[in-house]
């Protein structure tokens, strides 16, 4: 009865039943709450991490610091645009009442 609930979209599992489930069922948590390759890398991002894997120690080392540095680039502006968008919205919101 609670599966067809989880099913239907009118329940969601907490993450102990996610994961009570995986082990029942003899699968990762990732295959019940994912779709399919969702969570893979693109097949040119799979050749280029398994050509970097075949590189000498220190030159990926190399290539996870420059992947680092790029991610948390990313998630900095990310986060910067989520902190300025209320701010923005805050000021479109102040004009069309009148104000500045």
């Amino acid at each position: 009865m609670q599966i067809r609930r989880y099913e239907g979209g009118t329940s969601q599992p907490t993450l102990d039943v996610i994961r009570r489930l995986a082990i029942a069922l003899g699968v990762s948590a990732d295959m019940l709450v994912f779709d399919e390759k969702e969570r893979e890398p693109s097949d040119t991002l799979r050749y280029q991490f398994e050509t970097i894997s075949r590189m000498p120690e220190h030159e990926q080392n190399m290539v996870r610091d420059l992947l680092d540095a790029v991610i948390v680039k990313n998630q900095v502006a990310g986060a910067i645009e989520r902190v300025n968008k209320p701010a923005a919205k805050e000021i479109k919101s102040t004009r069309t009442r009148g104000g500045a």
